[in-house]
């Protein structure tokens, strides 16, 4: 699936029917890991900061995502541990 916004073009790649990956003018913007338990269920998402393509280095964002007993995400935590966002239920 493709978006245009502007002049920027947003690529959304899927995989079994779950957002694997997104680029934006053909740089790597996300990238999304599932967890083995449940088909929609987000494990943790890499994020490029600094422009450069790469999800995976120190100009990078990995948050990881906290569910409850049905799979609802409940917040994001970074590496350290910190919860960067709460959702409410």
């Amino acid at each position: 699936m493709k978006k245009n916004v502007g002049v920027a073009l947003t690529e959304y790649y899927y995989e079994v029917m779950r957002l694997a990956e997104t680029r934006t003018n053909g740089v790597t913007g996300e990238q999304f890991v599932y967890d083995t338990r449940y088909l929609h269920s987000v494990a943790l998402r890499d994020r490029d900061t600094d422009g450069d393509g790469d999800c995976t280095d120190l100009g990078s964002e990995r948050l990881f995502y906290c569910n409850d007993g049905n799979f609802n995400v409940t917040a994001l935590v970074d590496t350290n541990g910190a919860v960067v966002e709460l959702q409410n239920q």
